[in-house]
């Protein structure tokens, strides 16, 4: 399995539990970070842009999840809103790329973009 179809998987998985997962946004973003997104973390993502935006997200939600519940509820809604939105970006991103390249790997996005 390549590491553009992981990413895509992954990805896809996400938007599946934030558009039909139980409960609020937040157990939603909770659900689809810890259930799918996190195993992204150490797992190469091809493309270089959408490796900075996946570590944003990651940056704004993993210390309010980390927290605990009543942090997590803290958040405000357009904070919340903002995270969903932006895992919808990176999805978007992945699967445009993926169909352009679906056998895409970091090695070999890198040798494309060298002059």
């Amino acid at each position: 399995m390549g590491s553009a179809f992981y990413s895509w998987e992954k990805c896809f998985n996400a938007i599946s539990i934030l558009a039909s997962g139980s409960g609020g946004l937040m157990e939603r973003l909770r659900d689809a970070w810890f259930d799918s997104l996190i195993r992204l973390q150490g797992h190469p993502i091809p493309w270089p842009e959408l490796r900075e935006k996946f570590d944003d997200i990651g940056e704004r939600l993993m210390p309010e999840i980390s927290a605990g519940p009543e942090a997590v509820h803290r958040m405000h809604d357009d904070d919340l809103r903002k995270i969903a939105s932006d895992i919808l970006s990176l999805y978007d991103s992945v699967c445009r790329e993926y169909v352009l390249d679906p056998n895409a790997t970091e090695q070999s996005v890198a040798a494309r973009q060298k002059p």
